[in-house]
Formats: C-alpha cells, sequence, structure tokens
C-alpha cells in the first residue's frame, strides 16, 4: 500500500471543545476520498467537500465525520447500504386507488410526485411481490437503494449542511 496521507490517534481540541477526537486513518496514492460531516464535525482541520453529490459521483471512498470522530469509513454504496430508508417507484394509472397498499407494515410512507407514485420501505422484494398481488397495472417500476444524502442525514442524526 502506497500511503500518501496517513493519521494516526489525532486528537485537535478548540477551546476545550475536541474537534478530532483520536482519529485514525490513511489515504492511498491516487485514491479519492471524501470527507464529509455537519458543521463542528473536525472536517476542515484536514480537508474536505461541499457537496453530497460530489462526493457520491467523484470519491472511490467516504470518510463521514460527526462530533470530532469517524463515524462511517467506506465506498459511497457501502455508506449508502447502511441506511434503511428505499424506495420502489413505478408509473399507475392516476385513477387506480392505492389504498391497500396502506394496510401492509412493509410500508412506510406513500407519496405521488409527477407522474409516479414512490413507496418508502425497508423490505423492497415484500413491496414488488405486493405490486403484484393487488394488481393496480404499476409499470416502469424503479427500485432506489438510498442516497448518500440519505446516509448522511442518518448517520449524523438530521444535520443537513456539509463543509
Amino acid at each position: 500500500m502506497n500511503k500518501v496521507v496517513s493519521l494516526k490517534n489525532v486528537t485537535k481540541s478548540f477551546q476545550n471543545k475536541k474537534a478530532i477526537n483520536d482519529v485514525s486513518f490513511s489515504i492511498k496514492k491516487g485514491e479519492v476520498v471524501a470527507i464529509l460531516g455537519p458543521n463542528g464535525a473536525g472536517k476542515t482541520i484536514i480537508f474536505s467537500t461541499h457537496y453530497l453529490q460530489e462526493a457520491d459521483d467523484a470519491a472511490e471512498r467516504i470518510l463521514l465525520f460527526k462530533d470530532g470522530v469517524i463515524v462511517a469509513d467506506g465506498m459511497p454504496e457501502q455508506i449508502k447500504s447502511r441506511i434503511s430508508k428505499q424506495s420502489v417507484s413505478f408509473k399507475v394509472d392516476p385513477e387506480i386507488s392505492l389504498g391497500n397498499l396502506y394496510l401492509h407494515p412493509e410500508i412506510n410512507d406513500i407519496f405521488r410526485k409527477n407522474d409516479r407514485v414512490y413507496i418508502q420501505t425497508n423490505n423492497t422484494e415484500k413491496v414488488l411481490e405486493l405490486l403484484f398481488q393487488e394488481k393496480i397495472g404499476a409499470r416502469e417500476i424503479q427500485i432506489e437503494g438510498g442516497k448518500l444524502e440519505e446516509a448522511f442525514k442518518q448517520l449524523t442524526s438530521g444535520h443537513k449542511e456539509v463543509i
């Protein structure tokens, strides 16, 4: 492994507040790493990106900070897979009732946006099964396993701003 950055047990405090608390990681030559976290998480002491989408598109690895410690370290897909919110979306004729879908415990939320119906769930496979069982005529079905923005929100307890 050809390391170009290596931090081991780094702690940095400002006015009795630990901005970085016993952080250790390394970055290999040529590796694109995004460092994310809410304001005050300790990112700017190292380096970071301002945009979640930029991190998702360009980074091979993400270090997500919260309260001065790394709460997630991995490829964007690994970070996103740690969240539970997934969705199934599809097109259906507007006059079709979706009422029966609300009766299933696997479905957390249902909403329409533009010409698509979105179902948030923890079990996309079960939702697909329900769509075919209910025979509502769903078409152009898409499954989304989560976005980096959602993982960021869940892993940092709702903080949205990234520096």
